[in-house]
C-alpha cells in the first residue's frame, strides 16, 4: 500500500466543548465543533465539523467526527473520522497525536470516487488553556492522505 496526500485541513474549534465525567473516573464524553479549510489538488474547500469523542480511562481520546466540506464548486461531500488521540508530555506541555480513518460520501460524480476510497488523517493537537477555554481555538494543520491498495 501507498499513500498519497489528498489534502490539508486547517481547523478551528469555534463553540465550546462539553466535557463530562459522569462515573468518576477518567473516562469522559464530551461535544464541540468547529469549522475550517480543506486544501489539496483534488479537494478544497470549506470544512464545518462536530466532534462527539469518548476519552478513555487511561486518557486516550477517541475522536467521532462527522461534518461536510463545500466544495469551492458548490459540492457538498460528507465525511467520518474515527480514531486515536494518544497523549504525550513535551518541553511546552501536553500533545496529542491525532491518527484517524476517514471516509466520504458523495453524490456529485466528479467527487463520486472519494465513496470508495479510504483515507487516514494524521495531526497533533494541543488542549485548551484556561485563558483560550470557550473561545475559537485554532487546531492547526492536519493532513488526509488517500490509501491505494498495490496488491498485485
Amino acid at each position: 500500500m501507498r499513500t498519497t496526500k489528498l489534502c490539508t485541513l486547517n481547523l478551528t474549534q469555534t463553540s465550546p466543548t462539553a466535557f463530562v465525567q459522569p462515573y468518576g473516573t477518567q473516562e469522559a464524553a464530551a461535544f464541540g465543533g468547529g469549522e475550517g479549510v480543506a486544501e489539496g489538488d483534488q479537494l478544497r474547500g470549506v470544512v464545518r465539523w462536530f466532534n462527539h469523542p469518548r476519552r478513555r480511562s487511561d486518557g486516550v481520546m477517541l475522536p467521532d467526527i462527522q461534518g461536510v466540506i463545500t466544495t469551492d464548486d458548490g459540492t457538498a461531500i460528507v465525511f467520518s473520522m474515527k480514531g486515536r488521540v494518544v497523549w504525550s508530555e513535551t518541553p511546552d506541555g501536553p500533545v496529542g497525536d491525532q491518527l484517524m480513518r476517514v471516509t466520504f460520501e458523495a453524490d456529485d460524480p466528479r467527487y463520486r470516487w472519494l465513496c470508495d476510497a479510504f483515507c487516514v488523517f494524521e495531526g497533533r493537537v494541543v488542549p485548551p488553556s484556561p485563558q483560550t477555554q470557550g473561545r475559537p481555538q485554532r487546531i492547526g494543520d492536519a493532513f488526509v492522505y488517500l490509501c491505494v491498495n498495490e496488491l498485485p
